[in-house]
């Protein structure tokens, strides 16, 4: 009963979003200078281990991380 309770309440904190970061500044630079304008960017997605997307409309994809930008 105890192991059903705890992986319902895991999979509730994964499923809500409550591991979702925000981002700043120096994210959505790096997002434009991947995507090439501010028009072009579809999202850009943080998650709470520390990973950031940016997923632009033709779908092309890149981690934040490997996009070098104004630093912060």
């Amino acid at each position: 009963m105890k192991t059903k309770l705890a992986l319902i309440l895991a999979s509730s904190l994964f499923l809500s979003g409550c591991l979702y970061q925000k981002v700043n500044n120096y994210d959505l630079h790096r997002s434009v200078v991947f995507c090439k304008s501010p028009e072009n960017i579809a999202e850009i997605v943080a998650f709470g281990d520390g990973d950031e997307f940016v997923v632009c409309m033709d779908g092309t994809k890149s981690k934040l991380n490997a996009i070098k930008g104004q630093g912060k």
